[in-house]
């Protein structure tokens, strides 16, 4: 029987331990930041409470001038907490990717012929049609359920595919987790695109017989990330070789701190491609992770609690919805973390994706700004250091805040009840049809856009983020409201007990 690799946590670690340790070195290693913060003694403490010690840290990061640094710190030793355990014994996820040097032959479709993707966007029992995306935009800033970033660009992609559809023969895309629910696959090959399936499921027979207008990519043996990671990175660099590729990032499965080890290895993968051959890296994340927010989303959260039931009130006075303070002063974040998604979850979110997306701009940025002055001729000497200086990571960063959606990995009789009275509290969730559409759309609105540096962050957080009470009394409020519209529920309540 052949031996499978394994990607490890290293020393074992809980992820609520590994969580506390990484904070732990961060305060230590940049202590003026973290003045007003206190980190439990022990991880115990602080896994009874890191959903308000996650945000004020983040608080306390993002107030600082080297909040940057402080992510690169963070989002690097995260990374060094992977290892890869083979019958060679144990190395780091990044020494194992780095010596291998497998190789892949790639099968590859035959495409339909060509036809524009439209887009068809289901929400409040409509399908909107690109020439209504202006509206469903204008709808849901209205409702304080996007960001006013996401608005305008999916107002601004609206305006620009309504009559034509889109079009993305030319683009290669390959996507991590090709079969997740809120994967844009099938959306990017209805529009042309060079689509390349990573995933441990290999794709629809249908698919691969040629289903689609664009040309769907896949290796002969299904990949699972966590047992072969560098035959991905072998699939992705083959994928390459006609052309830099945008990278999805959207592994994803619950439990046994696989949310952590997967968003891991997909940051490992990108940082062992070689330079030049990414045009750009696309990840979703949790509108439930520590999030910056603006003072749009203070005056939306005045403007809620202003105009408050009055039994939100009684509710607010008997604690049982509590106030999310941290949306106050000049740096307001999210208090949108819910115990129930576990530390693995968060770690991932936080971690694997808000700060290693802000890692990797850093990179982009300082590797633009360390190119020639345009109007000299440099020297050979200053040649080659701008190119070994724009070489790498220079791909651009599409980190995008996700709504709450419905799939699979939300499968719990909380959230289930919770679905059910969300908005009552204001709050919106969304169809996986939704997601993918809306999400992959800002994905290619973060290629096509003229800014050289960091992406503008667009959320469609569904109303959490604005909330004026903390998520996670918000969401047992809700469940309790879903609970008595649907009593049934409560049936798969006790079948987990």
């Amino acid at each position: 029987m052949t031996f499978q690799g394994e990607v490890l946590i290293r020393d074992g670690q809980s992820a609520s331990s590994l969580f506390w340790n990484l904070l732990k070195c961060a305060t230590d290693a940049f202590p003026e930041a973290f003045l007003a913060f206190r980190l439990p003694d022990d991880a115990a403490a602080f896994k009874r409470d890191y959903p308000a010690l996650l945000t004020q840290f983040e608080r306390c990061r993002i107030a600082s001038l080297r909040s940057t640094e402080i992510a690169t710190f963070l989002a690097r030793e995260s990374l060094n907490q992977l290892m890869f355990r083979s019958t060679q014994g144990d190395v780091t996820l990044m020494q194992h990717l780095a010596s291998s040097n497998q190789t892949l032959t790639l099968q590859a479709s035959e495409p339909q012929a060509f036809s524009p993707w439209h887009p068809s966007i289901p929400f409040a029992g409509t399908l909107w049609a690109a020439s209504d995306i202006v509206s469903l935009a204008a709808l849901l800033k209205s409702q304080h359920w996007l960001s006013e970033e996401a608005a305008q660009t999916l107002s601004l992609i609206g305006q620009g595919i309504a009559a034509e559809g889109i079009d993305l023969r030319g683009h290669r895309i390959a996507i991590l987790g090709a079969s997740a629910e809120m994967a844009p696959t099938a959306y990017f090959l209805r529009a042309g695109a060079d689509i390349l399936w990573v995933d441990q499921r290999p794709p629809p027979l249908a698919w691969q017989k040629g289903a689609f207008p664009g040309r769907l990519h896949w290796a002969a043996t299904p990949t699972d990330l966590l047992t072969h990671p560098e035959a991905a990175l072998a699939a992705v660099k083959a994928f390459a070789e006609e052309g830099a590729v945008h990278l999805g990032l959207f592994a994803y499965a619950p439990g046994a701190m696989r949310e952590f080890k997967l968003t891991g290895v997909m940051n490992a993968i990108v940082d062992a491609m070689p330079p030049n051959a990414l045009a750009s890296v696309g990840m979703l994340v949790s509108p439930t992770t520590p999030t910056r927010l603006g003072a749009s989303d203070q005056a939306a959260s005045d403007a809620w609690w202003t105009s408050r039931p009055w039994w939100m009130t009684a509710l607010r006075a008997l604690g049982l919805l509590k106030p999310q303070s941290s949306l106050q002063g000049p740096h307001p974040v999210s208090d949108s973390v819910v115990t129930i998604q576990g530390a693995s979850y968060q770690a991932a979110q936080y971690l694997g994706k808000t700060l290693m997306a802000e890692t990797w701009e850093a990179e982009r940025v300082a590797r633009l700004q360390a190119q020639p002055p345009s109007g000299g001729t440099p020297s050979t000497s200053e040649a080659k250091e701008a190119v070994s200086l724009t070489e790498g990571t220079g791909f651009r960063v599409s980190a995008n805040t996700a709504p709450i959606t419905q799939t699979r990995s939300l499968a719990h009789p909380v959230f289930a009840a919770a679905f059910q009275g969300a908005r009552t509290l204001g709050v919106e969730t969304f169809l996986p049809e939704f997601s993918q559409q809306v999400g992959g759309l800002l994905w290619m609105h973060d290629w096509m856009r003229s800014e050289s540096n960091s992406a503008i962050r667009q959320r469609v957080h569904g109303g959490i983020h604005p909330m004026p009470y903390q998520l996670q009394s918000a969401l047992y409020v809700a469940a309790a409201i879903g609970f008595a519209r649907r009593p049934l529920l409560l049936k798969g309540l006790f079948d987990r007990s």
